[in-house]
C-alpha cells in the first residue's frame, strides 16, 4: 500500500494495551485506569504516568523501611494491573542538612533490583540539587533560552529582518515558554538572575535598545508581560 493509499483510508486499530501516543484523551483515561491506586506511606506526587514517592522521617531506617514497603505495594498493583515499572529510570536521593550524612547511601530494591542514587534527580525536566538551591537547573535553563534568543537575532537582521510583531511573537513562543516552565518551583531561588539575563537579550533583539537599558524599559516598550517568576511569588514559609 503506497503512503497515498495509506493516507486516505482510515485505518482502525485496536489496542490491547495502553492508550494512543499523542491522543487527548489518553491523559484523562489513564487517570481513570490507576485511580484505584493502592494506599503507600509515602506521598504519591503523579503527572500522567511519572510517579514520584516522597517520605519525610527522623531515622534513616525509617525512610528505608517505608520506601521498600512502597515500591513493594506498587509492583504489585503494577503486576495485576498490567503496568510495568520502568527499574532502569527509576531512582532515589534525599535531602537533608546534616553533612556528615552526606555520603549515606539506602538499601532500596524493587523485584530484586537495586535502586540507584541520584544526587541531581531530574522530575518533569526540573534538575534538583542536594541543597535544593536549583541552581545547575536555571543555568541549564539559561543556555537553552540563549540558545533560542540565536535563533531569534537570526530573524532580526538589519536589513532583511522580520517585523517587530514577527520579533515578539517568536519571543513569546521560543524564549518566554521555555524561561517561565515550572517557575512556582523555582521563582524563589536567588539563582533567579540567570533566566533574567537570557529574556533581556531578547527583550533588546526586539527592541533594538541598548544593553544598559534597563528591562522594563524594554517591556513597556513592547507591551511584553513580566516573567511569571516576577508576578506571582510564592507566599513566604510560615
Amino acid at each position: 500500500m503506497s503512503f497515498e493509499q495509506a493516507t486516505d483510508k482510515k485505518i482502525a486499530r485496536r489496542l490491547k494495551n495502553g492508550v494512543p501516543q499523542g491522543s487527548i484523551l489518553a491523559p484523562c483515561l489513564f487517570n481513570i485506569y490507576i485511580s484505584d491506586i493502592l494506599t503507600t506511606l509515602s506521598t504519591k506526587l503523579a503527572y500522567a504516568d511519572d510517579l514520584a514517592l516522597a517520605f519525610t522521617g527522623t531515622d534513616w531506617a525509617d525512610v528505608e523501611n517505608a520506601m521498600n514497603k512502597d515500591l513493594s505495594t506498587l509492583h504489585t498493583y503494577y503486576h495485576q494491573n498490567l503496568l510495568q515499572l520502568s527499574k532502569e529510570k527509576t531512582v532515589y536521593a534525599s535531602y537533608h542538612l546534616n553533612t556528615l550524612d552526606v555520603g549515606r547511601r539506602l538499601h532500596i530494591s524493587v523485584d530484586g533490583k537495586t535502586i540507584e542514587f541520584d544526587p541531581n534527580p531530574t522530575y518533569l525536566g526540573v534538575n534538583f540539587d542536594r541543597s535544593l538551591t536549583l541552581e545547575p537547573h536555571l543555568t541549564s535553563m539559561r543556555q537553552k533560552v540563549l540558545s533560542r534568543c540565536a535563533l531569534l537575532n537570526r530573524l532580526a537582521g538589519t536589513g532583511w529582518g522580520a517585523s517587530v510583531s514577527t520579533l515578539k511573537t517568536s519571543s513569546l513562543a521560543l524564549v518566554y515558554l521555555t524561561a517561565e516552565y515550572c517557575s512556582p518551583a523555582w521563582s524563589r531561588s536567588t539563582s533567579t538572575k540567570e533566566v533574567e539575563v537570557a529574556i533581556n537579550s531578547a527583550l533588546r533583539t526586539i527592541t533594538g535598545c541598548l544593553k544598559p537599558a534597563q528591562r522594563n524599559t524594554c517591556q513597556l516598550l513592547q507591551v511584553l508581560p513580566q516573567p511569571q517568576s516576577d508576578e506571582t511569588p510564592l507566599p513566604d514559609s510560615p
